[in-house]
């Protein structure tokens, strides 16, 4: 990295091999693959190496930016399947004839 340009494709593909995840499980998974990848990048925050602290910058700032779509995303699904199993709708009962 030290030896890239800024803007160098080569970064575009290290943040796309830095995001990839194996299987992730529970609700929350991917919000949590997402912060132990934020943790492992952050001591990058502080590299004498300013190229190397302004591709830790831009790709925390992503990261940040997909815990808290996935993590929105993942409360409203938990939400759905709540209301879904937890309260289902009942049907509506037969009207009752009075002939």
């Amino acid at each position: 990295m030290r030896a890239l340009s800024i803007g160098d494709d080569l970064l575009s593909d290290l943040e796309i091999v830095l995001q990839s995840t194996d299987v992730v499980s529970g609700e929350f998974g991917l919000v949590e693959a997402y912060k132990e990848k934020r943790g492992a990048i952050a001591p990058w925050l502080s590299d004498e190496d300013s190229k190397v602290r302004s591709f830790a910058e831009r790709y925390i700032g992503g990261l940040d930016s997909q815990i808290a779509a996935e993590q929105r995303r993942s409360e409203e699904r938990l939400e759905i399947r709540k209301r879904m199993y937890d309260n289902p709708t009942r049907p509506a009962e037969e009207p009752t004839s009075l002939a």
